[in-house]
């Protein structure tokens, strides 16, 4: 997969038919070759893991950046004595000298936080994006929302009709694979 996430189906690798293509997957994914062989649809863009997002190279411990309303500009906190409004946290900016306004680390209401690629927090708009026992969850920062661990998935959150469903075995263990 080449650095590159894969795309989940109800929280599984979502497979396909032919390297290459874009048949079976959804917008901004092609199938291509697994490190295991199996094909699978990944994105057309390097995952967080080979090339981090910007907000990402900014505060440590999956913190997001306070930026100014209207301009989404960096509020910078070295000339302020270190202080940040609303509590905010005052980080030294990573590959900087100088030092930014960072949010509380992001955490589940319940449960623990799915970490994705690179050990960075696997942020989702929808449970399908998680992977099979998680959900999707506000976090305690505004706008992020996490993959958390659940017992039970809320119901909606399950597409119910697939193509078609099948058990791959890879290295002796069981996968389900579903298609469509």
């Amino acid at each position: 997969m080449n650095g590159r996430e894969p795309a989940l189906l109800n929280g599984y690798v979502r497979s396909c038919p032919r390297e290459g293509s874009t048949g079976g997957c959804s917008s901004g994914h092609t199938c291509q070759k697994a490190t295991n062989g199996l094909l699978v649809c990944c994105s057309n863009s390097y995952s967080r893991s080979e090339i981090k997002s910007a907000n990402s190279d900014i505060c440590p411990e999956n913190r997001q950046p306070v930026l100014t309303p209207g301009t989404n500009e960096l509020v910078y906190c070295d000339q302020t004595a270190y202080i940040c409004a609303d509590e905010k946290a005052c980080l030294p900016k990573i590959k900087s000298d100088r030092y930014v306004c960072c949010s509380d680390i992001p955490k589940c209401p319940e449960g623990n936080a799915e970490v994705g690629f690179g050990e960075v927090l696997r942020k989702c708009t929808n449970s399908l994006e998680c992977s099979p026992g998680n959900v999707c969850k506000p976090s305690n920062v505004d706008g992020v929302h996490l993959c958390c661990s659940a017992g039970a998935i809320p119901a909606g959150e399950i597409l119910t009709s697939t193509a078609m469903t099948e058990i791959a075995r890879v290295d002796g263990t069981e996968w389900v694979v579903i298609e469509g």
